[in-house]
């Protein structure tokens, strides 16, 4: 249904909402200013889904939209959807999907049924449950707080203030012995405010043959941090290999690999596309997507040794390292191609 893409579009761009009485949520209003009102700062904006229409009120400035399923958009309800910045190409192909429904008209191949993409991209992220983190998790702060003083716990949070990580409210440390978790930073995976799955990292390095560095419990083809790209007027998502990288940047991270579900998630995100790949060889994959998908890529001016943005940070800091990511982006397969041949050929010469 076109009503729940749409209602997926707008969570993913208005922002955080409040709750509030028939199905209605509230936020302080976007469009008093396009209407020739004083900011507002009562949550006088709502928004209500309903099953199969869409509504839209402010009390403040007294703008109001609907969509109703089946109908053609209003200008008004157009208007809207592009002040939470969703493109004109995003509203385009809604606009053609209503068309191609009111006139019955399918896009398939002969003798094949159609492929209904959205239903399959919610049958994703329904996949993605709540699961618990392992046994006796609790926040670093929380332990602190409590004063542990059990020598790998120490070393955790010791860790983690190493990687530049200075708010360990949102990190984790249990005491199980089981796959060595005590020795371990947990980070959890958000998704919708639940935690969906979760990293947890050893404090030291291994040679991965006796104990694997990274304990993971991950649903299928997760993103991590979407949570972190709800607002509305964020115009950038910073793609990463890694948790802490995306971590560090405020971006995602595609934990690792890089595939055809995963592709679909950010680009419906409708934001501007960054890529920051690892400077290895590695990192092919990820530049691979970036050409196919129209995103840019950035090759920051970092020293020789920095591999990612985690240890980017350790030296930069997280707001000045994802500052000369965003302003290192370069657009275009040529550009981006060149650009990593250079960035390769450099790490050959620095390798011999």
């Amino acid at each position: 249904m076109i009503i729940e893409i749409l209602k997926d579009a707008i969570l993913s761009n208005v922002g955080p909402l409040k709750s509030a009485p028939k199905n209605w949520h509230k936020r302080n209003c976007m469009l008093c200013h396009t209407q020739g009102h004083t900011h507002d700062t009562r949550n006088r904006f709502g928004v209500q889904f309903n099953t199969n229409s869409i509504a839209i009120n402010c009390f403040n400035c007294g703008f109001s939209a609907g969509h109703t399923e089946g109908k053609e958009l209003s200008k008004k309800f157009k208007f809207f959807l592009k002040q939470i910045n969703l493109d004109d190409d995003f509203i385009k192909s809604i606009e053609f999907e209503i068309f191609k429904e009111k006139n019955n008209i399918e896009s398939t191949k002969e003798g094949s049924l159609p492929e209904d993409k959205d239903a399959k991209f919610r049958a994703l992220l329904n996949r993605w449950k709540e699961v618990d983190l392992p046994e006796d998790s609790l926040p670093i702060t929380e332990w602190l707080t409590a004063g542990l003083e059990d020598k790998h716990f120490l070393n955790v949070a010791e860790y983690a203030l190493s990687r530049n990580i200075t708010d360990l409210s949102q990190f984790y440390w249990s005491p199980t012995t089981l796959h060595n978790v005590n020795q371990r930073l947990i980070i959890p995976y958000f998704y919708k405010q639940k935690i969906v799955g979760f990293t947890a990292r050893l404090y030291y390095d291994t040679d991965e043959k006796t104990i694997p560095k990274y304990y993971q419990q991950s649903p299928t083809d997760f993103v991590y941090n979407l949570d972190g790209q709800d607002n509305w007027s964020r115009k950038y998502i910073i793609v990463n290999e890694g948790v802490l990288d995306a971590w560090i940047t405020g971006g995602v991270g595609t934990l690792g690999e890089i595939n055809q579900h995963k592709i679909d998630v950010i680009n419906r995100l409708q934001k501007h596309v960054i890529v920051c790949p690892d400077r290895d060889k590695s990192g092919w994959s990820l530049v691979k997507a970036a050409i196919d998908n129209d995103w840019s890529v950035s090759y920051p001016k970092w020293d020789v040794e920095i591999k990612d943005a985690a240890e980017a940070s350790k030296k930069y800091g997280r707001l000045l390292t994802t500052h000369s990511i965003i302003a290192s982006a370069v657009h275009g397969r040529e550009n981006i191609e060149l650009k990593w041949k250079i960035e390769q050929a450099a790490r050959e010469r620095r390798i011999k």
